[in-house]
Formats: C-alpha cells, structure tokens, sequence
C-alpha cells in the first residue's frame, strides 16, 4: 500500500511538473512569436483621449499679488510671502516649534523673518525650508 502510494505521489508531481513547463513553453513561445503582447493589448483599457490632455490650468503659472496675501492675514487663514514665493500656512500654525511667532508673518513679505528668525535670528534649517514647499501657493505677481 505504501509504495502504491509514493508512486502515485511521484507521477502526480511528475504530472505537475510537466505541466507547468508546458505552460512555461506557452508563454516563451507567446513572447517569441508576439501573440502575448497581442494579447495585453487587447486587453488594455481604453484611455479617454481627455485625460491624455494637459491640464491647461495645471500649466498655467500661479502669480499671486501682494494685496491678496494681504486679505489671509489671521491664524485661521495666514498667508506669508517668503522670497517671492506665496504660502499658505495657516496649517503649520500649531505645530510651528516657535510657537506663534509664525502669525507675525500672516498677510505680509516674512522673508526678513524666516532668514532670521526672531527669537534666535538665526535662519530656519534645511528641513524647515524643504517643508515649506508643502505650502506653496505660487508666486508673487510683480
């Protein structure tokens, strides 16, 4: 009963491994002979021509004046111009490290401030102008 057993065993591995290298030949034959990539294409979803389009908005460029900025001046809406870029930064009011320091530059031109912080007048680090990018508006309109 047991050897009966292990030769059923070593014909049905044999089995499987026949047929995966059949399946393996399918697919190298497939890929030689370009019926797969046929195949993929085929069943490709169709791309709606639109969103292959640019976005005509997304390419405009953002120029943003000085008398807008002016208008987000509150810690609930803190707009700042820093190096004639434009951020919103009414969301990095609460966790700022220096407190609320930062509403000083709510609505106005806070270069001078973030190059020399107030209370340190030291400028901000790397990291802290990396994360300002996570803020930016645009730029600001001459």
């Amino acid at each position: 009963m047991q050897k009966k057993f292990l030769i059923l065993v070593f014909v049905f591995a044999f089995v499987l491994t026949a047929c995966g290298q059949t399946k393996t030949n399918e697919v190298t034959d497939n890929l030689d002979s370009g019926t797969l990539g046929e195949a993929l294409d085929e069943a490709k979803p169709e791309i709606d021509e639109a969103a292959e389009q640019p976005n005509a908005e997304a390419e405009a460029f953002n120029w943003i004046s000085a008398d807008e900025v002016a208008k987000h001046n509150t810690a609930q809406d803190c707009w700042t111009i820093i190096h004639d870029q434009v951020f919103d930064i009414t969301k990095a009011i609460g966790s700022h490290p220096g407190g609320e320091t930062i509403i000083a530059g709510c609505g106005k031109n806070a270069t001078e401030m973030f190059e020399s912080k107030p209370v340190t007048g030291k400028p901000h680090s790397q990291m802290a102008q990396e994360n300002l990018d996570n803020f930016y508006l645009g730029d600001l309109a001459r």
